[in-house]
């Protein structure tokens, strides 16, 4: 009865292993994991918005710019290792209403669904000085910055982290 409970446990185990460890390594490509992360500063203030786009010989990659001027993304195919051209678009952020949502939060007449729990609306919760704003909010770039044939942002992408921090003017 041990040898068979024994048996089974191996028989059992023995493929949960191999399946576990089949994401790990390098894989087929020899490209590994290829993860990107930084930061856009325009005029020494951060981008708040848009679109980092990595240029390579193969195709496009987008990646979303955050509220504080951050990206990151782990999952870039391995087609991107090597120079490419780096282009970052605001435009999408245009039409957006202006201002901080965190900041304004007493102002305008939006009557939309509050959340009170029967208590008095006393508005949004005030935030922290220094805490970033919950949206992306329309910085305007020169429009360089946008074309992959103007820009000047380049970046050699390995296999790995990489992390980059770039300081538009």
């Amino acid at each position: 009865m041990k040898v068979l409970f024994r048996l089974l446990s191996i028989l059992i185990f023995l493929p949960a292993c191999f399946v576990g460890l089949s994401g790990c390594g390098k894989g087929a490509g020899g490209g590994g994991l290829i993860a990107v992360a930084g930061k856009v500063n325009y005029k020494t203030k951060p981008v708040t918005g848009g679109k980092l786009t990595l240029h390579s010989k193969d195709g496009i990659f987008d990646v979303n710019i955050g509220p504080d001027g951050s990206f990151s993304n782990g999952d870039l195919p391995k087609e991107f290792i090597g120079e490419i051209v780096v282009t970052i678009d605001t435009s999408e952020l245009k039409d957006q209403p202006k201002g901080d949502p965190v900041k304004d939060k007493n102002k305008g007449e939006d009557k939309g669904m509050k959340l009170t729990g029967g208590m008095p609306d006393k508005g949004l919760p005030d935030m922290p000085k220094g805490a970033p704003s919950a949206r992306s909010v329309y910085v305007e770039l020169p429009p360089k910055y946008a074309d992959p044939k103007q820009s000047n942002l380049k970046w050699t992408i390995t296999a790995g982290k990489n992390e980059k921090t770039f300081d538009l003017n």
